[in-house]
């Protein structure tokens, strides 16, 4: 089980690696490509 804490303190529990990623900023999108992980976005903002 992975265990991370978000912008607000709180504990995220995942049972699995999330395998999906919206993108809600471009240029974290341009990174998530140069990262090789352009096959896992499946949303992105205008």
């Amino acid at each position: 089980m992975n265990n991370f804490k978000d912008q607000l303190n709180r504990t995220v529990c995942f049972n699995k690696t999330p395998q999906r990623i919206i993108s809600l900023v471009p240029s974290q999108t341009e990174l998530l490509c140069d990262l090789g992980l352009e096959a896992s976005i499946v949303g992105v903002t205008k």
